[in-house]
């Protein structure tokens, strides 16, 4: 097994993994026609190139001393995802904070029989 040491190894190989999970996505979007549009917008490639970046970092952030290729390669690949997957959380969490504002106001102008029961099935 190959292993990687320092930060800027470890940076390019997770790096590397995002370059991957692209070209899997664009063979898809050749298929469309999709990937001529997505190529002329420089908000793709503002976007790629910070994911480039989110990637590189998460796999260094995870060590870089000892790290095989495979490991680096991984990390880079997955990510995104765990970026996409914080971002997703936030926005549900913030729905729901909304969402349990509008409950706490309705319960006041319950009685406390009908508080408690709410309170019971929230």
């Amino acid at each position: 097994m190959i292993q990687l040491n320092g930060f800027w190894p470890v940076f390019a190989a997770g790096g590397a993994g995002f370059v991957l999970l692209e070209m899997i996505q664009v063979a898809s979007w050749r298929k469309t026609g999709k990937w001529a549009h997505n190529y002329q917008s420089p908000g793709y490639w503002i976007t790629a190139v910070c994911l480039f970046v989110v990637s590189g970092c998460g796999a260094a952030f995870n060590g870089t001393e000892q790290v095989t290729v495979i490991k680096a390669i991984q990390l880079g690949i997955s990510a995104p995802a765990l970026f996409a997957g914080f971002a997703s959380a936030s926005e549900a969490r913030r729905k729901h904070n909304a969402n349990k504002a509008g409950f706490m106001a309705a319960r006041e102008t319950l009685s406390p029989w009908q508080r408690l029961v709410a309170m019971r099935a929230w």
